[in-house]
């Protein structure tokens, strides 16, 4: 596999730098809005889509007073944000279930030439019209009601006071039915921590991200830090002539996933097995809320070696690990595992590139490669687009030139995929290959 520079933020939420720490401390930015209990100004809504009046006519402009006598969901979303694709369906189907008692109204800061012709292939592709009223372009909302990650839901009730501000599990029907009924309960509020980070330079270095100070080498570990965003980081730091690790708020079996890697696309949850007693401190069971079991479970940990070191950087990380945490050992073995594998279906070559400026441009319908690696189609679509495959991805193609290709597609779909793949010679197959998988197991 080819090796890679990547930075993989984790999508169990979408990272939205709206606000910056302004000292070393978090700080938990929806604070500095409109509190539970406050009551919300009038503002003006202009560039409302979908939006119809309590007349029934559409309707590009509104205020906050027009909602009153409903219960009043707002969602701060952007096209960006899986998770928040992912509510669509689900507040279309609670607007209808509940009728004019409720409103949910999405609030995007993107622009129209942005939302509209991303919300007519999202339309296409799921087969159906979503009629939610959407707040295009906001920047009024989104100051009063301030936050870092989406989906964000603040909730006002029939007076236009706030009842509650929430991530998106609190949006049920029960919940709602709780509130209808005038026997609200408590709801966990959503907290949106941030702290003064730089990803540039190295963690906790003249403060950045918490305490420390320049060095030419460090590795250091730390429990669960909030304010940071869960992601890998694997690049040179900024003034560090070597290589740097960079792994936030990960739970153990991420750090020695990406260890273990060694620089390749990094194991997932389809090439790991986890044989220790201990497997609950590794993957969040189910029923455990996400933000108290990562806080409990997840690691900070940061590795820079000196250029003389550079080469040797994983070998330094794999043995880190295994002091650090003594009760486990890993290895990474070869098996057998039924894929989804990119073959070639024709001797001809039907995609060598004709030169140019390399670019790499992926999206939810489709993706353009100039000049490019073909590895990167099957590294963007374990990493995102097919996370949800039960298969692990490879290409066997063997082909290592740059190429062309240009397709139309739903790349969560093997099916739509191969059939825009046709012309250049390409298909997925599923088929048993051999493939390194990492296993952790309990030291005796």
């Amino acid at each position: 596999m080819q090796k890679m520079l990547f930075n993989i933020v984790l999508a169990a939420l979408c990272l939205f730098f709206k606000a910056n720490a302004q000292d070393n401390k978090a700080i938990d930015v929806t604070t500095k809005g409109i509190q539970i209990g406050q009551q919300v100004p009038d503002i003006a809504l202009t560039g409302l889509h979908n939006y119809k009046d309590k007349n029934g006519r559409p309707a590009a402009t509104a205020r906050l007073s027009d909602f009153r006598g409903q219960l009043l969901i707002l969602d701060f979303w952007a096209t960006w944000c899986s998770p928040c694709m992912a509510m669509i369906p689900k507040m279309d189907s609670l607007q209808k279930q509940f009728g004019n008692k409720i409103r949910f109204l999405s609030v995007t800061y993107q622009t129209p030439a942005e939302v509209l012709p991303f919300m007519q292939k999202y339309e296409k592709q799921k087969g159906r019209h979503y009629e939610l009223p959407m707040l295009i372009g906001d920047s009024l909302l989104s100051k009063t009601f301030p936050y870092k990650t989406l989906p964000h839901y603040v909730w006002l009730d029939n007076t236009g006071k706030v009842l509650y501000i929430t991530s998106s599990r609190e949006v049920t029907q029960e919940n709602i039915t709780s509130v209808l009924s005038g026997k609200s309960k408590l709801l966990d509020r959503k907290q949106d921590f941030t702290i003064a980070y730089d990803p540039e330079k190295p963690l906790f270095n003249g403060g950045n991200g918490g305490g420390g100070e320049s060095m030419v080498y460090h590795s250091v570990l730390t429990g669960y830090t909030p304010g940071l965003g869960a992601s890998f980081n694997f690049k040179r730091a900024a003034g560090i002539r070597g290589a740097r690790i960079t792994l936030l708020n990960v739970p153990v079996k991420n750090l020695f996933a990406f260890v273990y890697a060694r620089g390749q696309t990094v194991f997932n949850d389809k090439r790991i097995a986890i044989l220790s007693r201990d497997s609950m401190l590794m993957t969040r069971p189910k029923d455990a809320k996400p933000l108290e079991w990562q806080a409990k479970n997840s690691y900070c940990y940061e590795l820079i070696v000196p250029d003389p070191l550079k080469n040797e950087l994983f070998n330094v990380a794999v043995n880190d690990l295994e002091r650090l945490f003594p009760q486990y050992q890993a290895s990474v073995k070869p098996q057998a595992q039924m894929c989804m594998v990119l073959v070639r279906t024709s001797e001809t070559d039907k995609m060598k590139s004709k030169g140019g400026s390399p670019v790499a441009d992926f999206n939810p319908f489709g993706f353009k490669l100039q000049n490019f690696p073909l590895a990167r189609l099957t590294a963007q679509l374990n990493v995102i687009y097919m996370q949800k495959s039960p298969f692990w991805i490879s290409d066997e193609t063997g082909y290592t030139g740059p190429v062309d290709i240009a397709v139309s597609a739903d790349l969560s779909s093997f099916d739509a995929l191969n059939k825009a793949l046709e012309p250049y010679g390409l298909k997925y197959v599923q088929k048993s290959i051999m493939v390194d998988k990492l296993i952790i197991d309990d030291k005796n």
